[in-house]
């Protein structure tokens, strides 16, 4: 089956605007808080095997008793790289393969393992899991559907079920698989359309890059500056307000 590069793009990936990341970096990540009621504490579980599971920055609070978005602390000083996921969406037809253009499991894909749960996987020719995104009305669409850079979408295993949200029995995380549990969608922020196959092995990151000394204040104004992986992509460059 040949690709469509015409339909094919990158983009950010989130899941209802929170950014996805796979469980091994959520987990382990020392800089990762969750701020609820004033209080904030640190995820510090360990990810074990499932680590290659994706999910997004989310943890439970024992204050309110509910999943919460984290967020990554900065002191304003230092280079801090932002926690975010690019990959690369392949067209084939009227469905997608997706692979990972960030740091953490570069070049894998997002893929189900036997119990449908969704993890950056290395390439698996035909048993890699192809996806369908879906409109509100839960039609088939492409990139060719998609008329601004900023859009919503439902993902669907091809020959399989909508993807939706499980919480882990434990609690600390998310899963996301074709199985039952809450609908999402996933937010498609596009950075490059009619994209050909990538080959650069340089991830795609973003930085916050400290402008000014600082006092007694981790607020500033800093600029967000980017990897040499997106030198094929458009300008990806915005000013940002850590408050």
């Amino acid at each position: 089956m040949s690709t469509e590069q015409g339909r094919s793009f990158i983009a950010r990936i989130s899941v209802d605007h929170v950014a996805m990341v796979t469980v091994d970096e959520l987990l382990n990540n020392p800089t990762a808080q969750v701020e609820q009621d004033g209080f904030s504490f640190s995820s510090t579980a360990t990810a074990g095997p499932e680590g290659r599971f994706l999910t997004t920055w989310h943890s439970y609070s024992q204050i309110s008793g509910a999943m919460s978005t984290l967020r990554s602390t900065w002191d304003g000083r230092t280079r801090q790289r932002i926690k975010e996921m690019f990959v690369y969406f392949r067209c084939y037809e009227d469905y997608y393969n997706i692979q990972i253009r960030s740091e953490y499991y570069f070049g894998c894909f997002f893929s189900k393992n036997s119990s449908g749960i969704l993890g950056a996987f290395p390439p698996a020719g035909g048993a890699t899991t192809s996806f369908n995104m879906l409109d509100s009305s839960h039609n088939i669409i492409t990139l060719d559907d998609l008329e601004t850079d900023q859009a919503t979408v439902f993902l669907k295993a091809r020959n399989a079920g909508l993807i939706n949200r499980q919480l882990t029995r434990d609690k600390s995380h998310y899963t996301y698989a074709d199985q039952p549990g809450d609908t999402v969608r996933f937010s498609l922020d596009i950075i490059e359309r009619d994209a050909p196959y990538p080959t650069s092995s340089e991830p795609l990151t973003r930085y916050l890059e400290p402008t000014r000394s600082f006092a007694n204040t981790a607020t500033a104004d800093s600029v967000v500056s980017i990897s040499a992986g997106f030198a094929n992509n458009k300008a990806y460059t915005e000013w940002t307000k850590n408050d």
